[in-house]
């Protein structure tokens, strides 16, 4: 009978450990990265262009408007939880016998939060749209501050020397 040495044994089972991880690991980040690759994809165009620091505003706000048009807005929070139905009211038989869930309700619900994200990003965004909807990029925005800052910090020493010139 052949004896293997110890630190053989403790090898052969930590690399059959870690193929064994690897082996179960490596697909699921594979599918993971699909579902993620069709979630992107099924969104609304308004989503995606909050997401866009290069989107244009006008059109966001336009492909917003034209998703809720037909939908109920959700407006509160509470709301959301008060008229929260029991899946099982939502649920309905189709002609043909196969259970179907009320697709439109079912949007609102899955969007009623990007609903209220778009909201926030509006007020968000609202000091930095140029009148062609071009919304400012980051590096424009503190350009911006910058400059702000700086004919504040003028006019603040303009009004300092003018406090001491009077005295």
């Amino acid at each position: 009978m052949v004896r293997l040495p110890q630190c053989s044994v403790r090898f052969f089972v930590c690399m059959s450990g870690l193929i064994g991880f690897c082996g179960l690991w490596i697909p699921a980040r594979a599918q993971q990265r699909i579902v993620i690759r069709e979630k992107k994809q099924t969104l609304p165009s308004w989503i995606t262009m909050m997401e866009d620091s290069t989107a244009n505003y006008n059109d966001a706000v336009k492909s917003f408007n034209d998703y809720w048009k037909n939908r109920e807005k959700p407006t509160d929070e509470n709301e959301l939880f008060e008229g929260y139905k029991n899946p099982s009211e939502t649920i309905k038989k189709s002609s043909y016998g196969k259970i179907t869930h009320d697709d439109e309700e079912e949007a609102n619900i899955k969007y009623s939060f990007e609903y209220k994200k778009f909201i926030a990003w509006q007020q968000e965004v609202a000091p930095y749209i140029q009148s062609d909807g071009r919304i400012l990029a980051p590096s424009e925005r503190i350009r911006a501050w910058q400059s702000q800052r700086r004919q504040l910090n003028a006019q603040l020493k303009a009004t300092r020397a003018n406090k001491n010139d009077q005295q």
